[in-house]
């Protein structure tokens, strides 16, 4: 009976879906936040003897029970719950609460089970063979995926599979198998029953069936096929024992027990991983670990980390501490199968790893995290396709040689990649930079970015392309600057107090003036002092600002200690002056001291002519303010022009204005208002005739109401 069992349990299991290291597919939602879980391919089983070993039962439905019931086996001898020893050679699948660290414990002494120990800080032999893979689910999880869970109602029931009876639970998303049925909470083992095969459509499908493998007290086995009892890792209320999952013939719960030694199941599960959790994953040689950066539909991200511990010591286990040359893969897999691309690394990625010794980086990265590379033994490094280089990436580390990819868009100095570097090469199809020795350039040769500052013997000749050289490259730098021309340095740094001599402390442009060919710079207390001595006598700031309605350039010019400012107006507007009292928009300055300078601008102003023969034109603005056309009217102002008849004269036409627009000033201009007399009938309009007549102005055009009637200025009645 028994090979005759175990012949269509192997057919079916040859045929099971698995995620991954023993996970089944189905997904099942355990809290409000949307947490999702795999359970395991079947019970957890512990031998203890001859090697302590722990495995998940090859199916689902695979019971120890005691001598007579259940269906494991070693060889040819039935595996009994009842002989758990420390030296027992069989497989047990009933324990006592939280004995994760001691399977075979089965005392009746409460106090012997105080502390938990989740069984999933075990390496299980076919589940991974990693500690901490797995654990068991709280009370609030169980309590959530029975009760709470969308149609949680619709998905669990009593089941058999061939002839073990149990409890199935459906995933979150769930098609039936077709030629199947199931029904929900039939409260009996005989509406749902499934052959071997059948539950293997099931388990494809992601349905989990948790086996009535029943109970033990101390060495008592019973109620195999009759009870259902699953440990929770937590309890429901304060003071009580143990939780624990129960279900019968009839019914379905959780509670508290009293028996916190009674030996029960356990079904472990793993978390299906989502945004911000961390995945381990081996490749060439190195367990690394990535933190999922991205989990939407199209765009599936992670980036490198460390392993989690703390400064400075992020890897607490020195076996996690990867070794050689690490590898980024262009993509990793969890073990759910799904694909993430690998974007970069993140924050002391291998901060005090001193046995790296390189780093090849062949996916497109988009940042290198601060300090990622911090304690690290690399001498070499090809940035290949990374993007961006984050702060104190390269902190502390010697790096000789550099070659810089075709991806790399931005290059900040104190990622400090260059600082010791001998050899600087760079991918000629690069847009955006260029290489001069081992001096870093944009590509147009017109900016410093990067130089090495850690090689005290170094001499730079600064190209005679060069203009500006960026924000603290070259901060306490040990070698020589050599420069052929007067040379801007830019500044974001505003800190007074800043050691930085060729970094402006204030101010947007420092202008040297060149009496020395070159100058030797250091860190401070040494040579620094007479450096910063001389430099105190070249280096002034000199900040241009520019009032309303206009702006202000500021450039070099080929003489020593001299800056040109440019003052240009917005349209409309014009160049006043500037605050030395220069007229000139070109203010050519000669730099003896720290010099702030304003350019004043003004608004253009034009003349309104108006000609009105036999009539009166009067103005408003947008906002139906009178304006006095005998004044200077401003750029851009839009005028609405009224005209007012005299006395036996009509409106006729306008030259130069429309009132459907109205009038923008641009420049000076000249607008005729033309009237003609007044034709017969018209007095019975004229506003003179009338108390009741009343002049609106309408989208720029003037009307006369008179009663419920309204008029153009011609005297038109308007419907």
């Amino acid at each position: 009976m028994r090979k005759l069992f175990f012949s269509l349990l192997l057919a079916a299991s040859t045929m099971t879906m698995y995620a991954a290291d023993g996970a089944l597919t189905g997904k099942f939602t355990v809290n409000a936040d949307g947490k999702q879980v795999v359970f395991s391919q079947g019970n957890l089983q512990y031998q203890a003897s001859p090697t302590p070993t722990w495995r998940f039962a090859t199916n689902q439905w695979d019971v120890v029970g005691n001598a007579t019931a259940g269906n494991v086996y070693v060889g040819e001898v039935k595996c009994n719950n009842a002989l758990i020893a420390n030296d027992y050679t069989g497989w047990i699948d009933l324990f006592g609460w939280g004995t994760g660290d001691a399977p075979t414990k089965h005392t009746d002494v409460k106090s012997d089970y105080a502390t938990f120990t989740d069984w999933g800080v075990n390496a299980i032999s076919n589940g991974g063979n990693t500690p901490n893979m797995w654990y068991t689910l709280s009370y609030n999880e169980w309590n959530y995926l029975l009760q709470s869970r969308a149609d949680a109602g619709d998905k669990k029931g009593q089941a058999a599979v061939g002839d073990i009876y149990g409890l199935v639970l459906l995933p979150d998303e769930w098609t039936l198998p077709s030629g199947l049925t199931f029904t929900p909470m039939p409260n009996n083992w005989t509406t749902n029953v499934y052959t071997t095969e059948q539950w293997q459509k099931m388990e494809a499908n992601g349905a989990i069936f948790l086996p009535a493998a029943g109970t033990r007290y101390s060495t008592t086995v019973q109620s195999q096929n009759v009870w259902g009892d699953y440990h929770a890792s937590t309890i429901m209320t304060e003071g009580s024992t143990s939780y624990r999952i129960a279900f019968k013939v009839d019914n379905i719960y959780a509670y508290d027990g009293d028996r916190i030694d009674a030996g029960q199941s356990v079904r472990l599960v793993r978390k299906v991983p989502q945004k911000g959790d961390t995945i381990r994953y081996e490749y060439a040689g190195n367990n690394l670990f990535y933190k999922i950066t991205s989990k939407v539909e199209g765009k599936y991200e992670v980036s490198a980390v460390n392993a989690g511990g703390t400064y400075p010591d992020y890897y607490p286990n020195p076996s996690d501490r990867p070794k050689g040359t690490v590898v980024l893969p262009d993509s990793i897999e969890d073990f759910m199968g799904v694909k993430y691309a690998v974007i970069g690394f993140s924050y002391a990625f291998l901060t005090n790893c001193e046995e790296v010794t390189g780093l090849e980086v062949n996916n497109i990265m988009e940042s290198m995290g601060s300090y990622g590379l911090n304690g690290t033994n690399i001498t070499s490094i090809d940035t290949k396709n990374v993007k961006t280089m984050g702060y104190a990436v390269f902190s502390g580390v010697k790096i000789s040689t550099v070659h810089i990819g075709a991806a790399l868009e931005t290059f900040y100095a104190y990622s400090y990649m260059l600082d010791y570097a001998t050899k600087v090469t760079i991918d000629e199809a690069n847009p955006n930079f260029t290489v001069d020795g081992t001096m870093l350039l944009t590509k147009d040769g017109k900016m410093l970015v990067g130089i090495p500052t850690r090689v005290p013997e170094a001499v730079f000749e600064l190209p005679k392309s060069l203009d500006t050289i960026k924000d603290n490259v070259v901060n306490q730098m040990q070698g020589t600057l050599v420069y052929p021309k007067v040379i801007h340095f830019q500044t974001n740094n505003l800190n007074p107090t800043s050691y930085n001599i060729l970094n402006s402390p204030f101010g947007d442009v420092i202008v040297p003036c060149h009496l020395l060919d070159s100058f030797t710079t250091g860190d401070f207390g040494k040579n620094f002092v007479q450096a910063d001595t001389v430099m105190g006598k070249l280096l002034n700031t000199v900040k241009a600002t520019a009032g309303a309605n206009g702006t202000v350039a500021i450039k070099d010019t080929t003489d020593c200690n001299q800056v040109r400012i440019v003052a240009t107006p917005n349209v409309g507007c014009n160049f006043v002056a500037w605050s030395t009292g220069s007229t000139d928009p070109t203010l050519v300055l000669n730099v003896v001291s720290d010099t702030t300078v304003k350019a004043i601008f003004e608004k253009q102003t034009f003349t309104v002519t108006i000609v009105a023969e036999n009539g009166s034109v009067t103005a408003k603005d947008m906002m139906d303010a009178p304006v006095d056309l005998s004044q200077p009217i401003e750029y851009g102002m839009k005028l609405i022009l009224i005209a007012t008849p005299n006395d036996g004269y009509v409106f006729d036409s306008w030259t130069n204005y429309d009132p459907a627009t109205g009038l923008t000033v641009t420049d000076n201009i000249t607008v005729t208002a033309t009237f003609k007399t007044k034709p017969t009938g018209f007095n019975q309009i004229d506003s003179k005739h009338s108390t009741l007549n009343t002049k609106r102005l309408i989208n720029g055009q003037l009307f006369i109401q008179r009663g419920d009637e309204l008029f153009n200025a011609q005297g038109t009645r308007v419907k």
